[in-house]
């Protein structure tokens, strides 16, 4: 296996695919998400929703009276508007045709006697907790971030898998080192050293 250079550390051809590999899945999965997350923001929620779950009939054109509408106008308040261009502006306010028709099905709603405890609730049961203007729980945002947190966690950890397992340069060998002289073998040069004195 050839190995190829990588920030003046040797990486093996194996493990830099495989960094980037690793690298790329969690690039897919995070851009998947946010794509998913904003086609779904964008394409809106059906406005239908709560009227159906309160039996409403959104083509009814009933005359409803000033004080009714801004009674309606009251509860819509709570709500905002979930079609997926506006930002979530409040129910009562917002001038998108998503918000004209929620504010129709709750008008609709309170003419027909349901109490605005009833409105609210199929406007929950509808969109969950996301189409009050204060939710109870932030849950939305909170995968959304969590998801985030743990995209990036597993990215640095496969960077940092990569770079533990990369092969370290080649060093030349340490030099063996030099053995010292005994007292046995000095004794014996200097016994060598006479008898040739003595030759």
């Amino acid at each position: 296996m050839r190995p190829t250079h990588w920030r003046g550390a040797t990486l093996p051809r194996t493990g830099k695919i495989a960094l980037f590999r690793g690298g790329a899945v969690v690039a897919a999965l995070t851009v998947g998400f946010c794509v998913s997350s904003v086609a779904q923001a964008q394409q809106g929620e059906d406005v239908a929703k709560p009227a159906r779950l309160l039996g409403v009939d959104l083509d009814r054109t009933d005359a409803v009276s000033l004080a009714q509408k801004k009674y309606a106008k009251t509860v819509a308040d709570d709500l905002v508007c979930l079609c997926g261009t506006c930002p979530k502006e409040s129910l009562a306010t917002c001038d998108c045709s998503w918000a004209a028709k929620g504010r129709k099905t709750i008008e609709l709603a309170l003419l027909d006697g349901k109490t605005e405890q009833a409105v609210l609730d199929a406007y929950r049961k509808a969109f969950g907790d996301k189409v009050f203007a204060a939710p109870p729980a932030k849950v939305e945002a909170m995968v959304t971030i969590i998801s985030y947190v743990l995209g990036g966690a597993m990215l640095l950890a496969m960077i940092a898998f990569g770079l533990s397992n990369r092969r370290q340069p080649a060093r030349a060998p340490a030099p063996k080192p030099v053995a010292r002289p005994t007292d046995e073998d000095e004794a014996a040069r200097i016994l060598r050293r006479e008898l040739e004195e003595m030759d």
